[in-house]
């Protein structure tokens, strides 16, 4: 079974992203969608299982994830710091609402 983590994010989408390397949750099988803002509402990016981000900066969406939906037995490793430094959660659950530490704040992901 392919595990997808989806991660809602809560500012414009530049135009700079390659929607080939970061794919809407449509174009991820068995994904299930999830949106800009909070509550999976609005713009999204999927990513799956394997998938590494150590600086989302590089990818114009540095500290904008507020919600992040999982699929399955899927988890992420969320970091506020590049190299998955400074505060790190391991999320293995959808959640609407990030926590106060991360919402707004993720720089490094690894997804598993």
């Amino acid at each position: 079974m392919r595990r997808v983590v989806a991660l809602a994010v809560c500012t414009a989408v530049p135009a700079s992203a390659s929607a080939a390397k970061y794919p809407k949750p449509e174009n991820c099988g068995a994904g299930e969608p999830a949106y800009t803002g909070s509550n999976y509402t609005g713009e999204a990016y999927c990513y799956t299982a394997g998938h590494v981000s150590k600086d989302l900066y590089l990818a114009g969406i540095d500290n904008s994830f507020r919600s992040i939906k999982i699929d399955g037995a899927g988890s992420a490793l969320a970091c506020r710091d590049r190299n998955f430094r400074s505060y790190c959660k391991i999320l293995n659950a959808s959640h609407p609402h990030l926590d106060e530490l991360l919402s707004g704040a993720i720089t490094s992901i690894h997804v598993y």
